[in-house]
């Protein structure tokens, strides 16, 4: 994340509420089958360190999940020349309608004045924790962002229908064109495939459609 307070665990608090603490410690020490280790916890932990163990946690928590990051407004020159390496590179324009499985945990980033803690019950409300994916501070809101969380990290493959359109950056070289050009014509059917042209007057852009016979 480019953003130091994006999904950061020191913006989530496990719920301090006694009865939550309590089915978490029992939930942990009924599950623990092996008789030395059941022991050993019951031993070493009560519900007042349980709980510092469990918040040291979250971070980890947080980073085993994966998360793929878009926009709903494709006009958008600081995207184009933050994110595709000042125009060199490509946007991939999808439908999720195509692949709802895929896209099965899509949603809009909500912008705040200020990203208050959120408390986090493991028991109760483990959803809860997904929120912090989905938040960021206000001056971020040029973005327009919309994410995919997935609850696991690495390659995830996407229906080949729910690609809509590849488009590039005014700046990508001719052999990056070429063979992308030919990866898409290859493998997918009724994909779009155009260049964004070096704009020449303010506010508007101009989409050429890309033909290599």
């Amino acid at each position: 994340m480019n953003d130091p307070f994006d999904s950061s665990p020191d913006l989530v608090k496990l719920s301090e509420d006694p009865k939550e603490i309590e089915k978490y410690y029992k939930l942990i020490s009924e599950n623990l089958i092996n008789k030395k280790s059941k022991e050993n916890f019951l031993v070493n932990y009560n519900n007042e360190s349980l709980y510092k163990f469990a918040q040291g946690k979250v971070a980890d928590l947080i980073l085993e999940f994966g998360v793929a990051c878009f926009s709903m407004y494709i006009m958008n020159m600081p995207l184009w020349a933050n994110y595709s390496n000042n125009h060199k590179g490509i946007c991939l324009q999808f439908n999720s309608e195509n692949d709802k499985d895929f896209f099965n945990f899509l949603g809009p980033i909500r912008y705040q004045e200020n990203l208050s803690q959120i408390e986090f019950s493991p028991i109760s409300d483990a959803d809860e924790l997904g929120k912090i994916f989905f938040r960021k501070e206000k001056s971020w809101g040029y973005e327009k962002e919309i994410r995919l969380l997935k609850d696991f990290k690495g390659k995830s493959h996407f229906n080949k229908s729910a690609l809509r359109n590849v488009i590039f950056g005014y700046n990508a070289e001719l052999d990056y064109i070429n063979k992308v050009y030919k990866a898409v014509k290859e493998n997918y059917d009724d994909v779009g495939v155009y260049r964004l042209e070096k704009p020449t007057t303010l506010g508007k852009l101009v989409f050429t459609e890309i033909i290599i016979k």
